[in-house]
């Protein structure tokens, strides 16, 4: 118990500092989306907030699953439970904070995973890049 609380603070910590590329994602994707300029302090509070209910939500549906279940065998089933979730999480959060109709805080989260594997994918095939320069 006294891990998981450790582990929770450490997450929540985690969680401020990667708000902060969040909250540029949530720019562009509101920008693109809703046509609508976000300040960045409205859009890190914004994605601090709705990263911090989901980080909490998943711990809970962690304990409560996962202590039933052996990682191996209820992983899967855990992405595929809190995933929806999570994606509405945050919706309703965009929707609440930045003020814009539900469908398009839907979309502003959607373009945010979009924006996210992209970037994430850039990521990747630069690390791979950069591997094989090092490496030869």
């Amino acid at each position: 118990m006294e891990n998981d609380v450790l582990m929770f603070y450490k997450s929540l910590a985690s969680v401020a500092v990667m708000s902060l590329l969040g909250a540029l994602m949530l720019s562009l994707a509101v920008q693109w989306v809703q046509k609508l300029r976000v300040p960045f302090w409205k859009a890190y509070s914004t994605v601090f907030l709705a990263s911090a209910v989901n980080l909490l939500f998943g711990f809970i549906v962690t304990w409560t699953v996962g202590a039933h279940v052996r990682f191996q065998d209820g992983a899967i089933g855990l992405v595929l439970i809190t995933l929806p979730i999570g994606f509405f999480i945050q919706s309703v959060i965009v929707w609440a904070v930045i003020a814009i109709p539900f469908g398009r805080a839907c979309l502003v989260s959607l373009a945010m995973i979009g924006v996210g594997l992209g970037f994430g994918s850039i990521v990747l095939l630069l690390a791979s890049l950069l591997e094989t320069f090092f490496r030869a």
